[in-house]
């Protein structure tokens, strides 16, 4: 778990209560089997200036972001749509780039 995690897990639950629990049933899921076992449809890998790291949506607008590494589940950030679109997406690559 990176610090930016913890920072923008704070930030995200003050708007939805429920993503600690969300965020449970994610690892759930992952620990079963990391690779094979997505959390519903729209947790896949990033293309574009994301590569390297992959998505999923514990609800709304929050998105998780993390990376496999060495067989290990690695979360990196929660995140809204704006901040990983467009020009934006640029900005979190610079800050995510020391995840990788």
């Amino acid at each position: 778990m990176s610090p930016m995690f913890q920072d923008t897990l704070s930030d995200k639950l003050r708007i939805f209560p429920d993503l600690k629990e969300k965020l449970q049933k994610f690892v759930n899921v992952k620990i079963e089997n990391l690779i094979s076992n997505r959390y519903g449809k729209h947790d896949s890998p990033f293309t574009g200036p994301l590569v390297g790291f992959w998505h999923a949506h514990l609800r709304d607008d929050a998105i998780i972001i993390y990376n496999l590494k060495n067989r290990s589940l690695h979360l990196v950030a929660i995140v809204s749509h704006a901040e990983i679109e467009g020009k934006r997406a640029k900005k979190m690559k610079n800050k995510l780039d020391q995840f990788k």
